[in-house]
């Protein structure tokens, strides 16, 4: 007896590479997509970017809480250090690692680069998180002019925002005559984060 594809097992066959040709025609244009909107034919550096916005995106609410004699909270911040030329926070989706980072982005040598190091690793004092040793870094954008970061923060815009996590950062990026905006949402809900833990701290 011959054995045969029947009718049915040869249309889902179809139906299923069909798809699978979709999905892959569908990714090839998105990066390419991603790629023209970057201004750079290089899918490297459109990976670089990216990754940038994921981990601008997954920025970590890293709180540091300060308590009063009384044991009741006195302030509560969070780490981050947003200034026009650079930018630290503390993010979950990292480059190089697949632990919370510590992430540096800034202008130097006519480039943007990105380094991290990890917060909590052997023999680092994760209190004292400007000392953490920056371990890895990549040059995201070359051959610029300068740069400028700007934050919006309870809809105002700032050049300068400390110890407290934006909606949105801006990354500006002067290259030639051309001027290009980057700007990147933040995920995360601190608002809600915030306040159970003060609610925490103050015994309420």
């Amino acid at each position: 007896m011959k054995r045969a594809f029947t009718l049915i097992e040869l249309l889902v066959t179809i139906v299923l590479f069909s798809l699978l040709l979709i999905i892959a025609l569908y990714s090839f244009s998105f990066m390419s997509l991603n790629i023209k909107s970057i201004n750079n034919t290089n899918p490297k550096d459109a990976i670089y970017y990216h990754e940038l916005r994921n981990a601008i995106s997954s920025i970590y609410p890293y709180v540091d809480v300060d308590i009063n004699e009384q044991n009741r909270y006195k302030s509560v911040h969070y780490f981050f250090n947003g200034k026009e030329k650079e930018c630290y926070f503390i993010t979950s989706s990292a480059f190089f690692f697949k632990k919370l980072v510590l992430s540096h982005i800034y202008f130097k040598e006519k480039s943007l680069w990105y380094e991290e190091g990890i917060i909590f690793d052997k023999n680092i004092d994760y209190k004292k998180l400007y000392s953490i040793p920056m371990t890895h870094r990549v040059k995201i954008i070359d051959n610029i002019n300068r740069i400028s970061f700007s934050y919006i923060y309870l809809s105002e815009v700032l050049k300068e925002l400390n110890d407290k996590l934006p909606s949105l950062i801006t990354i500006n990026i002067f290259k030639g005559k051309e001027k290009k905006n980057y700007s990147f949402a933040i995920k995360s809900d601190n608002t809600l984060r915030l306040g159970l833990i003060q609610e925490k701290r103050a015994g309420f």
